[in-house]
């Protein structure tokens, strides 16, 4: 996917399946979705990347022309994966982490063991240390 705008101007047309939308990203993020007692499964999946707070407004015409609409904002923030001390920002702190982890001297609960896991192989090693040490350095994205 794409970078969108802040706002996003959604029209339900049923004719192309539209139920719901997500706003996030693969790490995190919100499904919002319309549905009603006559409500049938559709075929397609729509996924947004997008960060910050987005106004997400829902207008409903029932079927005598009454309009109703409402505006919520919606925070959306991105994970950062290899952030591993919690301080928004990937260092060479993070990159010490990952290694005591990935030789044992450190306990981490589940979230931080995925957070870790930069390489994606389900286990946490020197190879993910050095790929947040990179991404600290600039060298890479993680």
């Amino acid at each position: 996917g794409k970078l969108l705008e802040a706002w996003i101007d959604w029209k339900w047309d049923r004719t192309n399946n539209h139920d719901s939308a997500w706003l996030g990203d693969t790490f995190g993020g919100m499904q919002f979705g319309f549905r009603d007692e006559k409500y049938q499964r559709t075929l397609n999946t729509n996924f947004y990347l997008l960060d910050g707070d987005h106004n997400v407004s829902l207008t409903v015409t029932d079927d005598e022309g009454a309009i109703n609409t409402t505006v919520k904002t919606i925070p959306i923030l991105k994970k950062l994966v290899g952030n591993l001390n919690g301080d928004g920002e990937i260092t060479p702190v993070d990159a010490v982490i990952a290694l005591q982890i990935a030789v044992d001297s450190r306990s981490c609960d589940a979230t931080m063991l995925t957070d870790a896991d930069v390489s994606d192989d389900s286990r946490v090693t020197a190879l993910d240390a050095l790929m947040i040490l990179r991404a600290a350095a600039g060298a890479i994205n993680i």
